[in-house]
């Protein structure tokens, strides 16, 4: 290792870069623009009808089978599966007919089994082991089965330390701590390159591993920009009041001239159907644990020729196409915080009980995806990621139209404003990336051999706002003590004595101890451990209340 870098003239750039940037960006966990939500309607997207969510899992189920794509060419074979979806249907109730919950990916998440090469995978293996051999670092509170030898928090930005700044106090951010990126570069046909001085806990020498973390990253390029453009619409305005010419399409109908208030109902003198006696006893005799419940499950028994779901376009107006059209990442600079775990079972501790529900980072980081590579599987059950999604509440709904936003939406009033994302199971070779607004939680598993050990190896990606610049490898020297004391060897110094020697690396500004590190880590953990909690309480349990 050569000599310390200086960091200051990349270090006042960002500085003076800061206040502009702060509104930009794509949408992560902690940002709700203007005109989107607030703390009364919800935070997060617009909920996605429950058609189109069958829609998506019934797109995925095809799509996750082996050689879909020469199978979808086989009209005998679209035809079986065709049948198999309208049986699906037919067996459900009219108003549950879309209810059900789903068991696959939607279209803000992406994954392959193909982009990243074999030789790219081998080299992964070796180079991981032999940093793992090294600096196995077992996670705190885990009982000594997750490893996280690459952790973004140890080593982490600790602000007012070497002249970073604190960010202001704010919602959702941390005025102590958080994690460091690293810039990479990406070139007009994808490759990927380190343009920082390193990345956070892989020693510089290690090149081996940082040249194939940047091809892994190369291969990640093309689902970010997926996943992004997925996203990007999430900023616009929620406003529609001016959709001219919209004609409101009544899915309850009582009689001819009583309406349930529904979905985009613009006519003042829209009724809910209302049986006097039935109302007045607070629907007994009707399943549920409150009148709302009661009331819904009344509104179920409506004879069928009383309920209309949401018709479609009579055209197709090619929205997908829309949606689906990606930006692009090349010739950009990306911020990227680099991790790799390990989670390793014995006969002694045969099962890993899983995750709870979260999001990464806090709004320090700016993390808007997470991508993760499942390099490495051996002798564990399949497991699963699921993801969920906060959403606003429907808007153009009328008040207490919450059945209809039960049977659009599968959103009940008084219940949290969550959709289901739906869930993949993971696999040796599998690379996976999705939005950050998306929270996502690894289910249990265990070993299939439970005589022998096992494990599951994943490098995560957690990409920053490609819009919204924040404090980098490039800007902020390594700070690991041990390495300093090595570039100290191998330079000119090393002919002094231990003991100067030992007081050059003491007075080079900015290194800290790996016992300080680990302290600090610990104060991370637990600061973010509370902000889970806290953005749980917040985001996550805003409940639909129809009764504004």
């Amino acid at each position: 290792m050569g000599a310390w870098p200086s960091h200051n003239s990349a270090w006042n750039k960002w500085l003076e870069g800061l206040e502009e940037t702060t509104e930009a960006g794509y949408p992560h966990p902690f940002f709700f623009p203007d005109n989107y939500g607030d703390f009364y309607s919800g935070l997060g997207e617009d909920p996605t009808t429950l058609a189109e969510l069958r829609m998506m899992a019934l797109s995925w189920s095809i799509r996750s089978k082996h050689d879909w794509n020469t199978k979808v060419k086989d009209m005998s074979m679209l035809e079986r599966w065709r049948q198999e979806a309208l049986e699906q249907q037919e067996s459900m109730p009219i108003d549950r007919k879309l209810a059900l919950d789903m068991h696959a990916c939607n279209d803000s998440i992406f994954c392959s089994s193909r982009s990243i090469p074999d030789d790219v995978l081998t080299k992964l293996r070796s180079e991981a082991a032999q940093l793992e051999k090294d600096q196995k670092n077992w996670h705190p509170d885990s009982n000594e089965q997750i490893s996280d030898f690459v952790d973004p928090s140890l080593y982490c930005i600790v602000y007012g330390h070497m002249g970073i700044p604190a960010p202001d106090q704010m919602l959702f951010h941390s005025t102590k701590l958080a994690w460091l990126p690293s810039d990479f570069s990406v070139a007009e046909d994808g490759a990927v390159r380190l343009a920082s001085p390193y990345i956070n806990n892989i020693h510089p020498s290690r090149t081996g591993l940082i040249s194939t973390i940047e091809s892994v990253l190369g291969s990640f390029v093309p689902m970010w920009e997926r996943v992004l453009a997925s996203i990007r619409h999430i900023r616009k305005d929620r406003d529609h009041s001016d959709n001219k010419g919209y004609t409101p399409s009544h899915r309850i109908n009582d009689g001819p001239d009583g309406v349930i208030n529904c979905l985009w109902a613009m006519h003042e003198d829209d009724e809910a159907p209302i049986d006097d006696e039935i109302a007045e006893d607070g629907y007994a005799g009707f399943p549920g644990e409150d009148l709302g419940e009661r009331r819904l499950a009344w509104m179920r028994m409506l004879p069928e020729t009383r309920l209309y779901l949401p018709e479609a376009y009579p055209e197709y107006t090619g929205a997908l196409e829309r949606k689906f059209k990606t930006i692009s990442l090349r010739g950009k600079m990306l911020q990227v915080i680099i991790k790799l775990t390990n989670i390793h079972l014995t006969p002694d501790k045969p099962e890993y009980p899983g995750e709870s529900w979260k999001v990464e980072g806090m709004m320090n980081e700016r993390i808007v995806s997470t991508g993760i590579y499942y390099y490495d599987s051996e002798n564990v059950t399949d497991s699963e990621v699921s993801f969920r999604v906060s959403v606003c509440t429907p808007g153009f709904h009328n008040w207490e139209d919450d059945f209809c936003t039960q049977i659009l939406y599968g959103l009940e009033g008084g219940k949290e404003l969550i959709q289901e994302r739906g869930s993949i199971t993971t696999h040796q070779g599998m690379a996976l990336a999705f939005p950050n607004i998306y929270q996502h939680r690894v289910s249990p598993f265990a070993l299939v051999d439970r005589s022998k050990p096992g494990h599951r190896k994943m490098l995560a990606l957690f990409l920053v706002d490609p819009e919204v610049r924040v404090p980098s490898a490039t800007e902020v020297p390594a700070q690991q003590e041990a390495w300093c004391s090595e570039a100290v060897q191998g330079s000119l110094a090393a002919r002094l004595p231990t003991e100067l020697r030992k007081m050059v690396v003491e007075r080079v500004e900015g290194m800290v101890t790996l016992e300080e590190a680990n302290r600090y880590r610990a104060e991370l953990i637990e600061e973010r451990g509370a902000f889970m909690e806290e953005y749980n309480v917040q985001v996550m349990q805003q409940k639909l209340d129809m009764t504004f």
